[in-house]
Order: C-alpha cells, then structure tokens, then sequence
C-alpha cells in the first residue's frame, strides 16, 4: 500500500512539473506508440528486428522537447526512441 501512495505522488509531481513546462511555452512530446518516419528528422531511432514498412516506435529514451516563442515553435531536444515491427 505505502508503494502505491509514493507512485501516485511521483505522477502528481511529473503532472505538475509538465504543467509548469507548458505554461512556460514548452512541449515534452513522447513519440511512442507513433508510426516510425525515416523521414521525421526530431528524434534519433534504434531499430530493433527487420526493416519493413509497419514499424513503431515501441519505447521513448528521452522526449521530443518544443519551445513556442514569438509565434514560432523551436526543437530544443531531439528525441531518441526505439523502434521494432
């Protein structure tokens, strides 16, 4: 019971920190689950299994991060994921 209740504290203060983010124009873009591009040029992918045309991105190493400024939207941090069909 008592890990449960730090687990659920962890996730209001990731809440709360991504809140804050947003509000100061950033955006942390988790790209899993998407279909894999080679042509998307905003995260670094490891391919795992053959090469085909329904790969995924199964798992987010570190996000994709924006900055909305003066209208425009800025990549701060290229993401890294893993990819497997």
């Amino acid at each position: 019971m008592k890990e449960k209740g730090i687990a659920i504290d962890f996730d209001r203060n990731f809440k709360r920190l991504h809140n804050i983010f947003e509000e100061e124009g950033y955006l942390v873009h988790d790209p899993t689950g998407e279909t894999y591009s080679e042509t998307r040029t905003d995260y670094e992918a490891s391919i795992s299994g053959s090469i085909g045309s329904k790969l995924k991105i199964s798992r987010t190493i570190k996000p994709v991060i924006y900055q909305q400024k003066e209208g425009k939207v800025l990549l701060l941090q290229k993401g890294v994921v893993l990819v497997e069909n």
